[in-house]
Parts: structure tokens; C-alpha cells; sequence
């Protein structure tokens, strides 16, 4: 069973990632990876790149996008709320046995929620609702994001509400608790809540990386973009910086090392159903056929 690495962001995921989807592709091609996708925050601008770049190297592209989520509805974003929220990763579903009448209904619907997270959701950053969620859920697999993720909030009792309401919504084969460790103070406890959450729903677990660069190294090409951001210069003494250089395209054996039975029986599942559920997501354009 292989991996396959379901939650990145390439440069177009503007001062979050640090790499090309042309190289997101080819690193997984070199990775021995059947699959990888792109979940650009808000966008599926590098889609017919990713698109391209995939087929040349003889993998299967797998569509998605992060969309930031604003409970209380998009009409009740005010100015004096600037921050709140939590992230979901959306996956396109498709191909011959995605059991849907239109094969473009999960691409199609995951455009709209972006449209209407810009056009009507912005304040800070693009948002959408339950009310968009619920019209538009259809042809979507959906992972819950770690930190800053519905499972990473400061009150857990509404975290688990909010993970319970997406579990009717999308029903358990739809939606997947995901497990993260890149080195984040509190990604393990966060891990943790996650497998008994996860375990209490009926829920499946799925491992992430949350990728943002292709090797460990080029991790300072991100601090660099966080620093233009900030207005920092770079060399400050009190500049933050990275937490960690290892959301980095990992290979699978790295990965397998990181979540194993031997401390939490069921985390090798969580390995392995990444190439499950990529097979689910064989999304295509008109221009070509199935992978």
C-alpha cells in the first residue's frame, strides 16, 4: 500500500508555500508516489499547470483547495473580528466509480465555495459557512486540517460539535480526521484528541504533512516570504521565524515512521488510506480520459 501526500500548497497559496505545482509533481514522480494533490488555500489557479505536470511525470493529480471556515456565517463577520475560524482541505472526487451522474459536480462545487469564500466571505481572508457548505458538499472528501484545523480550538466541547455536525453532513466515508506531526508545539496532544474524536464518531484517520516546500533546506524560502510579509527584515534578532523545517515533501518511509502501531495501534491505516482515498479522486477535464 503506498502514501500519498494529500494536504500541500504551492507558491499560488501567496507567503504559504514555497514551491511549484510543476515541482510538487515531479518530486512525488521521483518519490515513487502514485498520486499527489494540490490544496492551494482558496484557489484553483495552478490547477492546469498541476494538471500538465502530473501527467508528464505519470502520476495522478488529485484536485483540492483550503478554504477557511467562519461558523457564526459569513454575514456575521465584523470588523472587530479579524481572526476566528478554522481550515478544511476539499478534495475533488472522480472517476468512473465516484458514483456521481455528472463527473464534474465536485469540481464544480469546490469552485463555487471559492468564489463565494472571495467574493462574499472576505474579511482578512476568504471564508465560507455552513449554509455554503451544505449547498455545495456534493462530490467533495473532506479532511479536518491539524492546527488551525476544526479540531484546534480553544473550547473542546465546540470542537467536537463542530466535527459532528461535518460528520452529517458529508457522512463518515467523506469526511477524514487528519494526523499531523512536523515538529509544532502541541501537534501531539492535538493528535491525540483527534484518534479519540475520531474514534467516537466513526470516523477514519488520515496522515498529512501539510506540506510546504519540497525539501527541508527550503524551508528558509518560506521564513524569507513570512518576513516580506510582516515587513521584517531578515536578519532581525527578534524576527520569529520558522517553528519547523520539516512540512517538506516527505517520503513514505519517513512518514510510516512517524505514525506506526507501536504507540497508536491504527495510525499505519492512517498511512495507508491516502492512496484510497486518492483513487476516489480521479477527477478529469474534457480534454482527456480517466487515469
Amino acid at each position: 500500500m503506498a502514501f500519498v501526500h494529500l494536504h500541500n500548497q504551492s507558491a499560488l497559496s501567496l507567503l504559504d508555500g514555497a514551491m511549484s505545482p510543476t515541482a510538487l509533481a515531479k518530486r512525488a514522480a521521483e518519490l515513487g508516489m502514485p498520486a499527489v494533490a494540490l490544496t492551494d488555500t482558496c484557489n484553483l489557479y495552478g490547477a492546469v499547470e498541476f494538471y500538465k505536470a502530473c501527467k508528464g511525470a505519470g502520476i495522478q493529480p488529485v484536485f483540492g483547495a483550503s478554504i477557511w471556515m467562519w461558523p457564526e456565517g459569513i454575514d456575521a463577520i465584523t470588523p472587530r473580528a479579524p481572526d476566528g475560524g478554522w481550515k478544511l482541505v476539499f478534495l475533488v472526487k472522480g472517476g468512473e466509480d465516484a458514483g456521481l451522474a455528472d463527473p464534474f459536480t465536485g469540481y464544480r462545487n469546490l469552485s463555487k465555495l471559492i468564489t463565494r469564500a472571495i467574493f462574499d466571505g472576505m474579511h482578512y481572508r476568504p471564508r465560507i459557512d455552513w449554509s455554503l457548505l451544505e449547498a455545495h458538499r456534493e462530490g467533495l472528501i473532506v479532511l479536518t486540517g491539524g492546527l488551525n484545523g476544526v479540531l484546534d480550538q480553544p473550547d473542546p466541547e465546540r470542537a467536537r460539535a463542530d466535527l459532528a455536525r461535518l460528520a452529517e453532513l458529508f457522512g463518515e466515508d467523506h469526511l477524514y480526521v487528519e494526523l499531523q506531526d512536523f515538529g509544532l508545539p502541541g501537534q501531539r496532544e492535538l493528535n491525540e484528541r483527534a484518534r479519540a474524536l475520531a474514534a467516537e464518531l466513526g470516523l477514519a484517520t488520515v496522515a498529512t504533512n501539510d506540506c510546504r516546500y519540497l525539501q527541508p533546506e527550503d524551508a528558509v524560502t518560506l521564513d524569507l516570504l513570512n518576513a516580506v510579509a510582516r515587513g521584517e527584515a531578515f536578519d532581525h534578532p527578534d524576527r520569529l521565524g520558522l517553528p519547523t523545517d520539516q512540512q517538506y515533501l516527505k517520503t513514505e518511509a519517513e512518514m510510516r515512521a512517524l505514525f506506526d502501531d507501536a504507540l497508536h495501534p491504527g495510525d499505519t491505516a492512517a498511512v495507508d488510506r491516502t492512496a484510497e482515498i486518492a483513487a476516489r479522486c480521479r477527477f478529469r477535464f474534457k480534454t482527456d480520459t480517466y487515469w
